[in-house]
């Protein structure tokens, strides 16, 4: 069964955004305290290909049905870029 649908409801995105960043809480967490052991360049770095291997592999990091690529990068890079402007601020 493929678990790829085609499209979203716009009131349904918000939803999806809460529903993946809860799946990535323990990557997230993960990515947190490996800040305080890499120098900011390298932890940058980490965090952009963790992004990019859920992008490319959604089905190793992510349960259910997902949305199309388009609608799966845009709600997996909010997620990263609102975990990064958090991070960043503390």
């Amino acid at each position: 069964m493929n678990k790829y649908f085609i499209s979203i409801e716009p009131e349904d995105i918000y939803r999806l955004k809460q529903k993946i960043d809860g799946q990535l809480d323990d990557l997230k967490e993960m990515l947190e305290h490996k800040r305080q052991d890499l120098p900011e360049a390298e932890w940058t770095d980490l965090v952009h290909r963790a992004r990019k291997s859920i992008l490319e592999h959604p089905d190793q990091y992510l349960e259910g049905e997902l949305p199309s690529a388009d609608i799966l990068s845009y709600v997996v890079n909010a997620v990263f870029d609102k975990f990064l402007k958090d991070v960043l601020k503390k």
